[in-house]
């Protein structure tokens, strides 16, 4: 009744529970102030936003600040926005895989991904433009091994390349083109990075590359 359509109480409810914003009058949930307590206090309350607050980066940004999931009340539009998309990338894991095809290969955003999802394939929702790049292919590298295997052909078949990511970390060997796999110095470089010893086959049981490219168990 007239409570749903009182700014003041709306404004109040959504203070305590932003999920209050649900009950609220329609011209209260196209109410910018209204919309932003609501968000501010529980991030899912953006589903409830008028569309076009929903498509408001301010307002999902803020949502999505509260609750990652929030992101999936955003209009699809703000994933083409490059400041919407870097700011939910610090708090939504899945921000890249998300966001337009021509921010997937925007460079700024995917280091961002990189380096704030340490552990996630952020370079496999990179746009493959990226995946030559030697800045960011290291740099993931250096959280995760598998990220050699989406890096480009060329850069997998790379001898300076190849020892850089093994020097960072020694199971991005596994990932490398065949051809380097066995490459001494490689190899070496790998088992420094990984403190095993190459020349120790009672603790290796196996030739020492052949070793390094076993799953880890």
């Amino acid at each position: 009744g007239a409570l749903r359509a009182d700014r003041s109480v709306v404004l109040a409810a959504v203070l305590r529970s932003g999920l209050a914003l649900q009950h609220a009058d329609a011209v209260l949930r196209a109410d910018r102030q209204v919309v932003l307590e609501a968000v501010q206090s529980n991030g899912i309350a953006l589903q409830y936003a008028d569309p076009a607050l929903r498509a408001d980066s301010q307002v999902a940004v803020a949502a999505v600040q509260h609750s990652f999931q929030a992101s999936e009340y955003a209009d699809r539009a703000l994933w083409a926005d490059r400041a919407f998309v870097l700011a939910a990338i610090q708090y939504d894991k899945l921000a890249l895989q998300k966001a337009d095809s021509t921010l997937q290969a925007d460079r700024e955003i995917v280091l961002a991904a990189v380096h704030k999802h340490k552990h996630d394939f952020a370079l496999r929702h990179a746009g493959a433009v990226l995946w030559g790049d030697r800045e960011i292919v290291l740099k993931a590298i250096q959280y995760n091994a598998l990220a050699l295997q989406e890096a480009d052909a060329a850069l997998r078949a790379d001898h300076d390349f190849v020892l850089a990511a093994v020097q960072k970390n020694g199971m991005a060997l596994r990932h490398a083109d065949p051809a380097l796999q066995d490459d001494q110095e490689i190899v070496l470089a790998a088992a420094r990075q990984m403190a095993v010893d190459p020349h120790d086959a009672s603790s290796i049981h196996e030739e020492p590359a052949a070793a390094l490219r076993q799953p880890s168990v």
